[in-house]
């Protein structure tokens, strides 16, 4: 009997969590199954070093992704697919019924607009009704999920865990940003932490790109502060990490960070919001400091209380790396994917 197949379906037009999720875990697992993608990324396309990789762009509807995925199922016989984020998820009920289906979620119920909750939780609940599992990344993921009690299943989103590094004491303390730059993730909130702590020794890169850039660059430029940069898109992020002294995140909403989880795998403290799942990686006080979201006062406070103390600096980023290593290699992550596959019957 040859390998199984498993048809990987990510919809998400922009490179997030999800798309670093395939592009980590699935090419590792090439060895053990026959492993097809079907993306909308062009950036996760392009990592993927297969055949066996199908690119749709913008101009292809829900509905024509679907014809799609249906057609490379069927005529590559593949038994089982990998729905990963909400709009693949969306896809269970129109898929081939004796195809298994997994439903791989990312995100809280509180990404999506008000207006838009209606329909999410009709389209979400039925694509969970036609899935054989649904993993969530996070206990907060799987515990929004209302019933399905014997599908429902955890598996941390992992990272690589770079070799130690022995961080030098800098006169300048630099503190670091790396995600999207949306409202959302509380950008503007650290930016303004920042300028009311201008006395201090310290500077803020950012490293990303979104909606918010422009905003962004004429609020540093309006108050004529040296020591906020804005990097835009960074290739290499742990580099990024490795030269810095304090994470931050003061995100509204969260399943659970990647970028949290890289900077603890690279001994750094976290300053980030006690939401969503983040509390589940960063232990307050032990590994980081969390503080309610949408809140400049609090984030400053935090903020100071990292920087005048180098000692707690240190300790929360060692114990923040052992955490990393123990519940978020990326090798963990791999291995439970993997028996996930292994446990779902032909």
């Amino acid at each position: 009997m040859g390998k199984r197949k498993v048809l990987i379906v990510s919809c998400t037009p922009f490179y997030g969590g999800g798309e670093i999720f395939v592009g980590r875990v699935f090419p590792e697992l090439e060895t053990q199954f026959e492993v097809y993608y079907q993306v909308r990324n062009r950036e996760l396309y392009e990592k993927l070093i297969t055949d066996k990789k199908y690119f749709l762009d913008g101009s292809y509807s829900f509905l024509d992704e679907i014809r799609f995925a249906r057609q490379l199922l069927i005529e590559n016989r593949i038994d089982m697919v990998l729905l990963n984020g909400n709009r693949a998820i969306y896809m269970a009920p129109f898929l081939p019924r004796k195809v298994k289906k997994v439903a791989y979620k990312h995100t809280s119920a509180a990404s999506t607009p008000w207006f838009k909750r209606g329909m999410y939780y009709v389209l979400m609940t039925l694509g969970f009704w036609f899935s054989r599992k649904i993993v969530g990344v996070s206990r907060m993921v799987v515990d929004e999920i209302k019933g399905f009690h014997r599908k429902k299943v955890v598996i941390y989103n992992g990272v690589p865990i770079p070799k130690e590094l022995r961080r030098e004491e800098k006169k300048v303390i630099q503190i670091v940003y790396a995600g999207r730059i949306e409202r959302e993730k509380g950008i503007i909130e650290a930016v303004e932490a920042v300028l009311q702590l201008s006395d201090y020794p310290i500077i803020l890169k950012i490293a990303g790109t979104g909606s918010l850039e422009a905003e962004l660059r004429s609020m540093i430029q309006r108050n004529g502060s040296q020591n906020i940069v804005l990097l835009g898109h960074v290739n290499d992020v742990e580099a990024l990490l490795m030269d810095s002294d304090i994470f931050i995140l003061p995100t509204y909403y969260e399943a659970i960070s990647l970028s949290v989880l890289e900077a603890m795998a690279c001994s750094l403290p976290v300053l980030a919001t006690n939401v969503g799942g983040i509390p589940e990686a960063v232990k307050d006080g032990e590994t980081g400091i969390l503080v309610a979201p949408r809140n400049v006062s609090l984030l400053k406070d935090g903020l100071k209380e990292l920087l005048e103390n180098s000692k707690m600096r240190v300790e929360m980023g060692r114990k923040g790396r052992e955490r990393a290593f123990a519940c978020f290699d990326i090798r963990k992550t791999i291995n439970e994917v993997a028996q996930l596959f292994k446990n779902i019957e032909r």
